[in-house]
């Protein structure tokens, strides 16, 4: 029986185009990053379970990592996020490190979850957090940040949407106001999570089931409808949590941010301000983005705690946010000069292949012993742009020929000709 040819479910070969395209996104993650002064860091791919536990949620521990034996015993999960690998690899230095600390990461991460679109078992996420900044001058430089992305990827205000919303304006909401115990809180932080993902009439029945109160429930419903901050009970309006955001909201100067009460974040760690980018497209209806405060986590580790603000973008989400506005644009081979050869070896074209490159000029060669028209389909077929023919006479008199394949025009030219062409 022979091998399958496909990839592991909920994986992906790139081939040199689709490499292409992922490049493309990953370069412009971190040339945004580092404009706002971000530096990169990496970190292992594999982790101690242990890490994950407690510090994220309980589905992704559960039911979505990577779980390895090692040969010594020791349970290891593939990383299906990074959060907890910054957080631990600033522990372990928390007092070497300057603050504010700025770092970006975009490494590739696992979760082992039903494929579907917009979500694979792997994906290159780029990952950036901001450490040591208490006030919200740290969620403000983080949106700038998220909404240049964006506008780098050439995406108007109109196309996508950042929704924000406070965990301690819905601490306040469940403790203070309706005082729910500690299981009815993850709960509800479990289900609001899921609020756009399932029916109404699901999500009013799940709702019933944790507070046990239909007047409670009709309040809730208000607040998880509400669009704005002013549509707010009074009494919420006076809490700690609604003042922060509504500062918060006040600085923005970005269009296109509104508020969101149904915006909790499914991870346990979260706990300040919180967002989401969502596509404006209706056949797009899905978070590209997400992320937050989570101050009390590096403090897991047994150092003092640290206020932190991060968030997570994946290379998927954002390629098909681009596709759906036609963002993403034609993108050329980095090789895009090939040379075919008629009767000749490497070893006859090896002057003229080396000065080329001299000249920064990316060169691939075909001097295989096969009819002049199957090299150009060979080049044609490779997406590259020009080709130079070289047989003996043009070896002998240093005159190609030489072809735009895009534009059909040939031409007779020497080698620095050729070159200023290409430049």
């Amino acid at each position: 029986m022979s091998l399958s040819k496909l990839a592991y479910k909920g994986t992906r070969d790139f081939y040199p185009s689709d490499k292409q395209k992922l490049d493309y996104i990953l370069n412009k993650f971190r040339g945004t990053s580092e404009l706002f002064g971000y530096q990169e860091y990496d970190g292992p791919i594999l982790e101690s379970e242990e890490l994950y536990k407690s510090k994220t949620s309980d589905e992704i521990v559960n039911n979505q990592t990577f779980l390895l034996i090692d040969r010594s015993n020791r349970r290891l999960v593939i990383r299906p996020e990074m959060t907890p690998t910054v957080s631990r690899m600033v522990a372990a230095k928390r007092y070497e490190l300057a603050y504010p600390l700025r770092l970006y990461s975009i490494p590739n991460v696992w979760r082992y979850e039903r494929q579907q679109t917009g979500r694979l078992r792997e994906h290159w996420q780029l990952n950036v957090d901001l450490f040591g900044i208490e006030d919200n001058d740290a969620e403000h430089e983080l949106i700038n940040l998220i909404n240049k992305i964006f506008v780098n990827f050439g995406a108007k205000s109109d196309q996508y949407q950042i929704r924000i919303n406070s965990r301690k304006l819905m601490e306040y909401i469940f403790n203070v106001k309706y005082s729910f115990s500690p299981k009815q809180t993850s709960d509800l932080y479990h289900l609001i999570d899921q609020k756009n993902k399932i029916e109404s009439s699901q999500f009013h029945k799940e709702l019933n089931k944790i507070t046990k109160d239909s007047v409670i429930d009709l309040n809730l419903q208000k607040i998880f409808d509400s669009t704005s901050l002013g549509q707010l009970p009074k009494d919420i309006q006076l809490s700690d949590g609604f003042r922060e955001l509504k500062d918060l909201l006040d600085k923005l100067k970005i269009d296109n941010i509104v508020f969101d009460p149904t915006i909790v974040r499914g991870f346990n760690y979260y706990t300040g301000i919180v967002f989401e980018v969502y596509d404006t497209d209706p056949s797009n209806k899905r978070s590209i983005l997400g992320g937050g405060r989570y101050d009390s986590l590096i403090s897991e580790f047994g150092v003092k705690p640290l206020p932190v603000v991060g968030f997570g973008l994946g290379d998927l989400t954002m390629f098909n946010f681009l596709n759906n506005h036609h963002l993403m644009p034609e993108l050329q081979p980095k090789t895009n000069l090939a040379i075919a050869t008629i009767g000749l070896k490497l070893s006859d074209i090896s002057g003229v292949v080396d000065y080329l490159r001299e000249q920064q000029l990316n060169v691939s060669t075909n001097c295989l012993d096969i009819r002049l028209p199957n090299k150009i389909k060979w080049a044609l077929k490779s997406n590259y742009q020009y080709l130079i023919i070289i047989g003996k006479e043009e070896l002998n008199h240093q005159l190609y020929s030489f072809k735009n394949l895009k534009s059909n025009v040939e031409l007779k030219l020497t080698i620095d000709q050729i070159i200023n062409k290409i430049k």
